[in-house]
């Protein structure tokens, strides 16, 4: 089937889509600052700079698979990045829509709004995090799988480890599945990844077994720990009630089916069932249990941090379509089917905007940094000196943080402040950051020569003031 015959029958599919990637490129672009915080903002700079520092582009925390594919991307400025995961979502919905398809899903075109404008998924599309990259080659080898297809989308899955951690554990639960089906051949190359990222890795000085050497979470978060179920009651924010109700109702139908069919003896002979819940809901299963226990219990890092549950979005709506599809579209009429569709899309696609209110406006400290990097911008020469502590303003200015002649925090400035600077100098001083880490007051700013040039404030504790030394004669 042609290119052109693909697209003229799923028209109705591939209409929706555009509208939702115009829609989230639109937000992307207006939006004052998105899901992450400077989680974003280091994300850019590796794939920015990694032309530059070519040992970025096996940074463990920067993920060496989404800076490699970012890069390009980043050239651009940050939107460059937003653009890159906005098109991860869309072909994640369309790997997703495949898999429908496959599965001989009723009313599959749902598979978009329903993914695409959950409230979670919605937001950090618009980022410039790595769950989209994550997401995408997830439902990509469960698709692959699901085709029977084992040795490409060990492959794909292969590269899970080096776009986020949790791909080691996910790639268990695909290597049990292999093992169930007796698919030998195929289990070895989910360990491709590993073996061309350590053979590069050696090759640039590191050690072969660098993935697990240079390891950056510890086994004790230093986040702290929280209540196993302090991610759950976030469920507005991340599914929102209609989706969470939906999926909450697929899984109990996948249960019933899966016992009834009795696909818990492994040794029988495996159906669509048990590929959607070996393929679909055990990923996600793993992951959220995994996200939910090492946050309860201060391990590898965890932040208790909703967003990243992005990551097998596109199983939960796959799933989700799914069990409504063996419950409802399956034995209702057209109609009710069709009035049950409208009732949850009037829910639904207001719950991203109802949630967190797009485009994303800055508000207190984020808005004032702001603020003061624009006013910079119309008074600093090219070529100068920042001094900053807050992380925001190297990003709003768009300078190098890894120029540290150019671009130095504040930490020891008391003792380089009276150097001679061949270039003009400016000092970001802000009350958040300045003192408290730093050990840098105003007077100390002042002492050293330099003219407080204008001050911002939130209207509550925060405040920054920006100072300013010419050059030394």
């Amino acid at each position: 089937m042609t290119f052109s015959k693909i697209i003229i029958n799923n028209l109705f599919f591939t209409i929706l889509l555009l509208i939702s990637g115009g829609i989230l490129l639109y937000f992307g672009y207006y939006n004052e600052f998105c899901e992450g915080g400077p989680d974003n903002f280091w994300h850019y700079y590796f794939s920015k700079y990694a032309f530059q520092f070519p040992n970025f582009f096996l940074h463990h925390w920067g993920k060496p698979i989404f800076i490699l594919l970012t890069t390009g991307f980043a050239q651009f400025g940050f939107y460059g990045i937003v653009v890159f995961n906005v098109i991860c979502g869309l072909l994640s919905t369309i790997v997703s829509y495949k898999i429908l398809q496959h599965l001989n899903i009723n009313y599959k075109w749902l598979i978009v709004p329903l993914l695409l404008f959950s409230p979670l998924y919605f937001l950090v599309l618009q980022s410039s995090l790595t769950e989209p990259l994550f997401s995408l080659l997830l439902i990509t080898g469960s698709y692959l799988y699901l085709k029977q297809k084992y040795i490409l989308g060990s492959l794909v899955l292969s590269f899970l480890l080096f776009s986020r951690s949790e791909g080691l554990f996910i790639l268990v639960c695909f290597a049990t599945f292999l093992l169930i089906i007796r698919q030998w051949k195929s289990l070895p190359l989910l360990g491709f990844g590993f073996i061309i990222y350590a053979i590069v890795g050696k090759l640039m000085g590191h050690d072969f077994f660098w993935y697990f050497t240079e390891n950056p979470y510890a086994l004790e978060s230093p986040y702290g720990h929280g209540h196993f179920m302090d991610m759950l009651y976030q469920y507005k924010d991340i599914w929102g009630l209609p989706f969470l109700i939906t999926l909450c109702i697929s899984t109990v139908v996948l249960f019933y089916y899966f016992f009834k069919q009795k696909q818990y003896l492994f040794w029988k002979p495996i159906n669509e069932t048990s590929y959607v819940f070996y393929l679909i809901f055990v990923p996600a299963f793993v992951f959220l249990l995994f996200h939910l226990t090492v946050w309860h219990f201060g391990m590898c890092g965890s932040a208790g941090l909703r967003r990243v549950l992005a990551c097998v979005f596109p199983c939960f709506a796959v799933l989700s379509m799914w069990g409504i599809n063996k419950l409802v579209f399956d034995r209702w009429s057209k109609i009710l089917s069709s009035v049950l569709i409208i009732v949850f899309l009037v829910y639904h696609l207001q719950s991203p905007f109802s949630t967190f209110g797009f485009p994303l406006k800055s508000y207190g400290p984020d808005r004032e940094v702001q603020n003061a990097a624009r006013y910079a911008k119309t008074i600093m020469p090219e070529n100068c000196i920042v001094y900053y502590a807050q992380p925001g303003i190297i990003f709003d200015l768009d300078r190098n943080p890894f120029d540290k002649v150019h671009n130095a925090e504040l930490f020891g400035f008391k003792d380089i402040c009276n150097n001679k600077n061949e270039l003009p100098s400016f000092v970001f001083w802000d009350s958040q950051f300045s003192e408290f880490s730093c050990g840098v007051t105003p007077a100390d700013v002042e002492n050293c020569g330099y003219t407080l040039l204008k001050e911002f404030y939130d209207g509550g504790e925060f405040h920054l003031k920006v100072y300013k030394k010419e050059p030394t004669k």
